[in-house]
């Protein structure tokens, strides 16, 4: 099974926005998420001389602009990383490769954003899977504070990103996901309400309505993905759920996992078949369409000459009209 490296990144324009990142990754508020017993377990790899994020992102600021660089109200002021990887290849990780992974990803952001933009990064161990939760102060090499210049703002500097990252990590034997997948990228905030739901939510399958035959289609898809992606993520909970308690004392909690692990892996199954159905329904209606469309043209492209020939009709027709008349009045 291939276990995948995996980033995630979201821009914080405002000191509210930092010091509220800073205020959950730094435990300094209630997170639901978390398991509160294992707080101790989490580790700062950075900054560890202060716990306040806008502080930090504050001094770097004021360090690394240049005279003429402002700060303007749309700047961004840091972007935060979430750094992680596959449950199984944590499950499968000795203590020396899982401390390996770390030194990892903190080289690699420095080597790629500059040592000191590298303001904060904390390992946490009191979630479902370990991940390292890291903030970059934007600052350029000329002192503008630019997140464009660093991360950029297209797709493809996304895509380019998210390969560079599994690069740096392939040496641990973890694999950039498919560029050509359908999944899409989450902002952290999405992430984490996506967990959040799929935990609490009940597991039922999604109304799948047969598709329309020409207009619509794309706003069809569009619905249909919205109502296939909730089962698709209680299905990935719930597996890593299982994995995570799989030899756990508390034998109902296990059971429970294990219950709604095979009862997502059925409905998903029924999914995929729907999926291709609804494949050959869409290639069926492609089909029908195109015929129709040629259809259309041949009747259309016969109206048009015979149009062209009751023109040609009526032009002789009025020549002799006029011819007549002509002879008439010469008469």
């Amino acid at each position: 099974m291939a276990v995948y490296a995996i980033l995630r990144t979201k821009k914080l324009k405002t000191v509210q926005d930092v010091a509220g990142s800073g205020s959950h990754v730094f435990r300094l508020r209630e997170t639901p998420n978390a398991d509160s017993k294992r707080k101790k377990e989490n580790k700062i790899l950075v900054s560890i001389e202060s716990n306040l994020l806008h502080q930090l992102v504050n001094s770097r600021i004021e360090q690394g602009l240049n005279e003429k660089a402002k700060v303007r109200k749309d700047s961004v002021r840091a972007i935060e990383f979430i750094l992680t990887a596959s449950p199984e290849w944590f499950e499968k990780a000795t203590k020396e490769q899982f401390e390996e992974w770390q030194e990892a990803n903190i080289d690699w952001l420095k080597l790629k954003y500059g040592e000191d933009n590298l303001v904060s990064a904390v390992l946490h161990l009191d979630e479902q899977t370990p991940h390292i939760h890291a903030h970059v102060v934007p600052v350029t090499a000329d002192g503008r504070l630019s997140a464009k210049d660093l991360i950029g703002g297209t797709r493809a500097r996304h895509r380019q990103l998210q390969s560079d990252y599994a690069k740096a990590m392939e040496d641990l034997g973890l694999e950039r996901g498919s560029e050509k997948s359908i999944a899409k990228h989450q902002d952290i905030k999405a992430y984490y309400n996506s967990v959040n739901k799929a935990k609490n939510e009940k597991i039922k399958m999604p109304k799948i309505e047969e598709p329309p035959r020409f207009v619509g289609r794309e706003r069809y898809t569009k619905k249909l993905r919205k109502r296939i992606k909730s089962i698709l993520i209680q299905a990935r909970y719930w597996k890593h759920e299982y994995l995570r308690l799989e030899g756990n004392s508390n034998s109902k909690a296990v059971e429970q996992a294990e219950k709604k692990r095979r009862n997502t892996e059925v409905k998903v199954r029924k999914l995929s078949e729907m999926y291709n159905n609804l494949l050959d329904k869409n290639q069926k209606i492609t089909t029908e369409y195109y015929e129709y469309r040629e259809k259309k043209k041949k009747e259309m492209s016969e109206i048009n000459n015979a149009n062209e020939r009751l023109k040609e009709k009526n032009r002789l027709l009025n020549k002799k009209t006029r011819r007549r008349q002509d002879k008439s009045l010469s008469i």
